[in-house]
């Protein structure tokens, strides 16, 4: 399960999100600013290296690039 915490207006969120379309991969989004465990996911963002939008998680793990996903 292949999840992307968002924020609303952030383009680079739109970014990975067409990329991921166009490639076939299933997501779901979430909303950071509604997300019942937002400090700790971007807390866990943080100490694997991710300082932007959107974080990516895969399998309860923290993605650094969409790539990854690929």
């Amino acid at each position: 399960m292949i999840k992307l915490h968002t924020e609303p207006g952030c383009q680079n969120c739109k970014v990975i999100k067409d990329i991921l379309e166009d490639k076939g991969v299933e997501f779901t989004t979430l909303n950071l600013n509604t997300c019942k465990d937002e400090d700790s996911i971007i807390r866990k963002a943080q100490e694997a290296g991710q300082h932007s939008l959107p974080i990516i998680v895969s399998n309860d793990t923290i993605v650094n690039s969409w790539r990854d996903l690929i």
